[in-house]
């Protein structure tokens, strides 16, 4: 959760330059940012969690970012926390938090969490 935040702080910091960035992200120039580049290029070190904004915010399920999808990450940070929140705790994007969700929310938070299994 608090990696998802911070990459969302990150992208928002940058919202005025959001092409710039792209170009700086985009290592191979292919128009596109996939998770290792996003890792790279922010700094960031958890995969599970770019794997999951990459799944969340790629709109034409090509399995990595465009510029646009980008722009569209940025406009939903900023105006709408509460649904950035309720994507990390959705954990099979279903729409709904079910026990299931909650549990595995809570374990990549905190894998040491003792937890009934689901």
């Amino acid at each position: 959760m608090k990696l998802y935040l911070e990459f969302g702080v990150r992208v928002l910091e940058y919202r005025h330059r959001l092409p710039e960035l792209f170009k700086t992200l985009d290592k191979d120039g292919n128009g596109k940012l996939d998770a290792n580049e996003i890792l790279q290029g922010l700094n960031l070190k958890s995969d599970k969690t770019v794997m999951r904004m990459i799944k969340v915010h790629d709109t034409d399920g090509d399995g990595v970012i465009s510029l646009e999808e980008l722009k569209n990450m940025c406009i939903n940070f900023s105006r709408d926390r509460e649904s950035i929140l309720f994507m990390f705790f959705d954990d099979d994007l279903d729409k709904r938090i079910s026990v299931k969700d909650l549990v595995k929310s809570v374990k990549r938070i905190n894998s040491s969490v003792k937890l009934p299994k689901y």
